[in-house]
């Protein structure tokens, strides 16, 4: 990676999450966020492969370009979905990030994604 594109990575992870959802009045950037993600995943798969870590860091790393758009917008707009997933892929690329997990990890990581909003809005 390039110094641009490492600059680029650590920018993205400053990206605030819930910006468009006012009943959430907490601050919380993606560096928190995908920290949270990777802390839970050897928690529930200990044999995690050290990629799927890598990719949990770093799985929301394109919002800092492209921002968070609200899952609710993408459920209403699923054509604006998909061209969100295109265009948070290409800045992923642009910013030299690539990894490689099967897509049960994939789904692993988004399952944990999940988890960290529903356990951020709960005390136990």
């Amino acid at each position: 990676m390039t110094p641009k594109q490492i600059y680029a990575v650590w920018r993205a992870s400053h990206v605030d999450r819930w910006h468009t959802n006012p009943e959430i009045i907490v601050r919380d950037q993606l560096n928190g966020h995908s920290g949270r993600v990777a802390v839970l995943m050897p928690n529930l798969w200990p044999d995690i492969p050290a990629e799927a870590i890598k990719a949990a860091l770093l799985h929301d790393s394109g919002e800092g370009m492209v921002g968070d758009v609200p899952g609710p917008t993408k459920t209403a707009f699923p054509d604006l979905a998909a061209e969100l997933r295109f265009a948070e892929k290409a800045a992923l690329d642009h910013m030299g990030i690539r990894y490689s997990i099967s897509d049960e990890w994939l789904e692993r990581i988004n399952l944990c994604d999940k988890l960290d909003a529903i356990l951020g809005s709960v005390s136990l």
